[in-house]
C-alpha cells in the first residue's frame, strides 16, 4: 500500500489539526481495545474489529495501517495525540507484555482525570463569570469614576476634606492599577505554560513542580505513583532493579520519571542505599523511602510498590477532591472581600463630606 494512501484517511487530516485527541475519545478507545485483549484478541484482530466501530473505527484503521508497516505502537498513538501517560504504558508493555492491563488502567487513569477537569470546570464556572464582571466593573471606576472623584476633591479646599480621605483615594487607585497588573501577569503566565512548559528543561520543571503550593502535593503523588506502577511491574515480569530503572530511563515520554530514573540508578551504581538518597527527591513522597527500605530486606518489594501504588491512586483522588470544593468558597470571599472594599473606599469620603456639610 502506498503511504500517500494514509493521507486519504478523512481522519488523518483532522489529526493533523489537533495535536491531542479529546480525553472521551482517549478513554473509550483504550477500554474497547483493552477489553478485546482480554478476551484473547492479538492486537491486530482486536484493531480490525474496531474498525467497524462508527467511531473510533478511523483511529483503529490507522493504528493498524501503521503497525503493518513497522512503525512501534507507542509512536503511533504519539502522533494520534494520546497522553503521554498513555504512551509511556504503551512503552512499558514492551518489557512486561500485559498490554491488555496496561490499556485498562491507562483508561481509568484519564477517567478520573475527566472527571476532575469537568468538576473544575463545573467549579469554576460562576467565579469565572464573577471575576469578568468584576473586571469590567473595576475598568469603569478606574476611567470614569475615580477621575470625576478625583477632579472633584483637588477642588476643594484643605478645609473640607482632610488628608485621611485623599490617602483613601490615592489607596483605591493603586489597588486597582495592582489588580491590572495582577490580571495582565496571570494571562501572561497561563499562555507561558501552555506554550513554553515543554521547553524547560527537566531540572526547570522539577523546580518549578516543587514550588508552587497545591500543585506540588498532586505531581508529587502522581509522580510517585507512576514510578512506583511502572518499577512494580517490571520486577514482577523478572526484571532487576537496575534493569528495570534503565527501562524507565530510556523511555522519553515522561522527563521527570526518566531523570529520577537514571539517578536512582547512578546511585545504585556507585553503591549507595536506595532508600537514604531517595529522600532528596523533590517530586516523591517521603513514604518511598520507607517502602524500599522495608521492602528490600524482606524480598517482597514489586508486591508493595503495586499496592503502595494504588494506595496513591485513591491519595490522589482524595487530594483532587478537596481542592476542588475549596476553590469555589475561596473566590467567592476573595471578589466580594475586594469588591465591599472598593466600594467602601469611594463612598466613604463622600459620607464623610456629607457630614461635614
Amino acid at each position: 500500500m502506498p503511504s500517500d494512501i494514509l493521507t486519504k484517511i478523512p481522519f488523518y487530516h483532522i489529526i493533523k489539526k489537533s495535536s491531542k485527541l479529546p480525553l472521551d475519545v482517549q478513554i473509550v478507545f483504550l477500554s474497547r481495545l483493552g477489553t478485546l485483549l482480554e478476551k484473547g484478541y492479538t492486537l491486530v484482530d482486536g484493531l480490525e474489529l474496531m474498525k467497524l466501530d462508527p467511531k473510533h473505527g478511523q483511529i483503529a484503521h490507522h493504528i493498524h495501517f501503521e503497525l503493518i508497516h513497522g512503525r512501534s505502537l507507542e509512536a503511533i498513538f504519539k502522533s494520534l495525540g494520546f497522553s503521554s501517560m498513555v504512551i509511556s504504558f504503551l512503552y512499558l508493555s514492551r518489557s512486561t507484555g500485559n498490554l491488555d492491563f496496561l490499556l485498562e488502567r491507562c483508561s481509568h487513569i484519564l477517567k478520573q482525570k475527566k472527571h476532575y477537569q469537568d468538576q473544575f470546570r463545573k467549579v469554576m464556572r460562576y467565579p469565572l463569570l464573577l471575576m469578568f464582571l468584576l473586571f469590567l466593573i473595576i475598568m469603569f471606576l478606574h476611567r470614569h469614576l475615580l477621575p470625576s472623584l478625583q477632579h472633584f476633591y483637588h477642588s476643594l479646599k484643605e478645609t473640607e476634606i482632610d488628608g485621611t480621605m485623599k490617602t483613601i483615594y490615592l489607596f483605591t487607585d493603586w489597588t486597582i492599577k495592582c489588580l491590572y497588573i495582577l490580571f495582565f501577569l496571570m494571562v501572561l503566565l497561563f499562555l507561558f505554560w501552555i506554550w513554553g512548559r515543554n521547553r524547560l528543561s527537566v531540572e526547570n520543571q522539577i523546580l518549578i513542580f516543587s514550588k508552587i503550593p497545591f500543585v506540588n502535593k498532586l505531581k508529587r503523588v502522581e509522580i510517585t505513583y507512576l514510578f512506583s506502577f511502572h518499577l512494580s511491574l517490571l520486577l514482577q515480569n523478572g526484571s532487576t532493579i537496575k534493569s528495570a530503572l534503565s527501562i524507565m530511563k530510556e523511555q522519553n515520554h515522561m522527563p521527570i520519571l526518566s531523570r529520577y530514573a537514571e539517578e536512582l540508578q547512578q546511585i545504585l551504581y556507585e553503591g549507595k542505599n536506595i532508600h537514604a538518597e531517595i529522600v532528596n527527591f523533590q517530586l516523591f513522597e517521603r513514604e518511598l523511602s520507607y517502602i524500599f527500605k522495608r521492602s528490600l530486606d524482606r524480598g517482597n518489594l514489586e508486591k508493595d510498590l503495586y499496592h503502595y501504588a494504588h494506595l496513591l491512586m485513591g491519595t490522589m483522588e482524595n487530594s483532587m477532591m478537596k481542592y476542588i470544593s475549596l476553590i469555589q468558597p475561596s473566590l467567592f470571599i476573595f471578589f466580594g472581600s475586594l469588591i465591599v472594599a472598593i466600594y467602601f473606599s469611594i463612598f466613604y469620603p463622600l459620607f464623610h463630606l456629607i457630614q461635614s456639610i
